[in-house]
């Protein structure tokens, strides 16, 4: 003759209410503050095994049914103590994860202006390399006309008769 034996569930906490490590912290302080301890996943209160826990992505108390409505209120306490709990470490995980995208976006932000700068830095150099290996008439003309346009002048080169070059620097206000 076999017997069966009907278990009650009881969810306590809902997959994905919080990250697993912070979600089990969270329910370990809620049985604490209500004066029950879990020993090898077995919810204890007052010395006296309520059910058993399983503890993966959700919490779980499995019973005996027998013991289930004696057992009830506390579990509801459980579980409304932990609603409330999880509510805040909620909104502190999600204020946390915001401000690590903010420091991530900022980083992002710094790191795209360095790469720009060290880009103009390298084009500089290697237009200052080129001008340094022409002569030194053509790289001090180079380097005049370059000051002046980035000192919002037109530059306008003139070659005379006798093959010598005039710059004209002219400023234009609208």
């Amino acid at each position: 003759m076999s017997a069966t034996v009907k278990l009650g569930l009881g969810l306590l906490a809902s997959k994905g209410i919080l990250p697993k490590e912070e979600m089990i912290q969270v329910f370990q302080e809620c049985l604490v503050e209500l004066g029950f301890t879990n020993q090898n996943n077995r919810l204890i209160q007052n010395g006296t095994v309520i059910g058993t826990l399983t503890i993966k992505d959700r919490i779980i108390l499995s019973m005996n049914r027998a013991s289930v409505n004696q057992n009830l209120n506390q579990i509801e306490k459980i579980r409304t103590l932990f609603a409330h709990r999880a509510e805040v470490a909620q909104k502190d995980c999600i204020y946390q994860k915001e401000q690590a995208i903010n420091q991530s976006k900022q980083n992002l932000e710094t790191y795209n202006k360095l790469v720009k700068e060290l880009d103009e830095e390298k084009h500089n150099m290697q237009k200052a390399l080129e001008r340094q290996q022409k002569d030194s008439c053509e790289a001090i003309k180079e380097e005049l006309i370059e000051a002046a346009i980035n000192n919002g002048y037109e530059v306008e080169e003139i070659k005379n008769k006798e093959s010598q070059v005039q710059l004209q620097l002219v400023r234009r206000e609208y």
